[in-house]
């Protein structure tokens, strides 16, 4: 799904910057603003979205969430003559969510087809072969690795596609070429463990497959010991979220995504233009955050906006058409409680009549890549304050 809607942002975005104030005005022209209220928001839960590409891996639970990886590694270029002396996995963890101790981890290796823009579900991850632990104490090192049975890299590296002479073969054991690091935190934990995935920018905290050997290189070699290290080809989290969507929030995250849509009243626009003309120079969507909520999240990214084409959010919002124009994203300032988003060019369009004014979605821009939960308050704010407003500044001309 994250895919598709970078498509289309890259395909048919609308510029929708600062604009200046005096925009269309001339020597008639009155520069005037207006502030429409909200007439009705809504937040709700994304059914699934890729994971794949996150600079980090989930596992465990806590805060209603429920997530486990999965790392895909390709067999590395075989020697001549390989004997393999052992293998581990090596992954780098990097603190985690909730107040719970680090969990016992289950990693478990599996052959099965999967890609990153096209998450497995939950009960099409085979458990594979247990694998064996070893968690380095909090403060050293940092890594977890899992000691992989010989027999089963041997296994791999001599398993290879024929069908490359053979059009009429097809391997009834194997289906892929790749193996699986699949892992789990069983039991109750409040904890979710962020480990280190393979977009991390250091080289050493991505995860790996590392296989100690003994290589010939040819018929004529004698046998030495090499090490082939093997980075993750593909890797991701695979996260569920058990928890309510807060009432009367304007919500968006990732990991386990959430979005929101908001449609304001614009009748104070469109009775100006009763008498005048009206030039829309500016629109700034103001939202105020509600810090009481998702206080356990550490960073906040960007808001994306997105220009929606019906009012099917409004009875169906988990199914609801989000086809229609992005905008630019908006950075959030993890610092202030408010968040402010131009939206000039659909105002401008809803500026026309009530019958284009189908309202806003706001995505998190990791909706598919790290876990991300930001709240802002509605429109039944008990504060009238803090409640999302949508500011429109115009140039009035004589008809």
């Amino acid at each position: 799904m994250l895919a598709g809607l970078t498509a289309l942002a890259a395909g048919c975005s609308q510029p929708d910057g600062p604009v200046g104030s005096n925009v269309g005005g001339g020597p008639e022209g009155r520069i005037r603003s207006v502030v429409c209220e909200a007439l009705a928001d809504t937040s709700y839960k994304v059914p699934r979205v890729g994971t794949g590409g996150s600079a980090h891996l989930y596992v465990g639970s806590s805060h209603d969430l429920t997530s486990y990886a999965i790392a895909r590694f390709h067999r590395p270029k075989k020697t001549y003559e390989m004997t393999v002396d052992s293998a581990r996995f090596s992954l780098a963890w990097q603190g985690g969510v909730g107040a719970g101790t680090f969990p016992t981890v289950e990693g478990n290796l599996a052959i099965f087809p999967w890609s990153e823009s096209s998450p497995p579900a939950d009960g099409d991850v085979p458990a594979g072969t247990p694998l064996n632990l070893r968690v380095d104490a909090p403060g050293d090192s940092g890594f977890l690795s899992f000691a992989v049975p010989t027999t089963e890299i041997t296994s791999w590296l001599a398993w290879f596609d024929s069908s490359a002479i053979d059009t009429n073969w097809q391997d009834t054991v194997r289906i892929d070429s790749a193996l699986t690091l699949a892992l789990r935190a069983p039991g109750a934990v409040d904890k979710l463990i962020r480990f280190r995935a393979r977009s991390a920018t250091a080289d050493s905290l991505r995860p790996y497959l590392i296989i100690y050997a003994t290589v010939k290189d040819s018929a004529a070699d004698i046998p030495h010991d090499s090490t082939f290290r093997v980075p993750a080809a593909m890797d991701m989290f695979l996260m569920n979220d058990a928890g309510a969507v807060p009432a009367e929030r304007v919500v968006v995250g990732g990991g386990g995504g959430i979005r929101s849509a908001v449609k304001f009243d614009l009748t104070p626009l469109w009775a100006a233009q009763d008498t005048h003309i009206v030039v829309v120079n500016r629109a700034v969507l103001t939202l105020h955050r509600d810090r009481a909520l998702y206080d356990w999240v550490q960073w906040s990214r960007s808001v994306w906006p997105y220009r929606m084409t019906t009012n099917d959010w409004l009875t169906t919002p988990d199914s609801a058409d989000f086809g229609g124009f992005t905008l630019s994203p908006t950075a959030v300032d993890s610092a202030s409680d408010t968040l402010q988003i131009v939206v000039t060019s659909p105002a401008a369009e809803w500026a026309k009549g009530d019958s284009l004014n189908f309202g806003l979605s706001l995505h998190s821009t990791s909706e598919g890549l790290d876990l991300e939960r930001i709240a802002y308050f509605g429109r039944r704010a008990a504060d009238p304050a803090q409640r999302p407003r949508l500011t429109i500044y115009y140039t009035e001309l004589p008809k």
